[in-house]
């Protein structure tokens, strides 16, 4: 997830980072109990936790 922040002194807008997920790949999960998730499955796990930090 990026936060888009105005830079002032950069005449632009900056996307500053400030949530990442460790995805491992599908050959990771050869042979564990585990199931293999999706990018989609991890972006909309990232959505859920930061409307979570905005409303308490």
């Amino acid at each position: 997830m990026m936060l888009l922040a105005p830079i002032p002194w950069a005449q632009r807008v900056w996307a500053l980072p400030f949530l990442t997920v460790l995805a491992p790949s599908k050959r990771y999960y050869g042979g564990r109990k585990q199931q293999h998730k999706q990018p989609t499955d991890w972006a909309h796990q990232m959505i859920i936790q930061v409307r979570a930090w905005r409303n308490p």
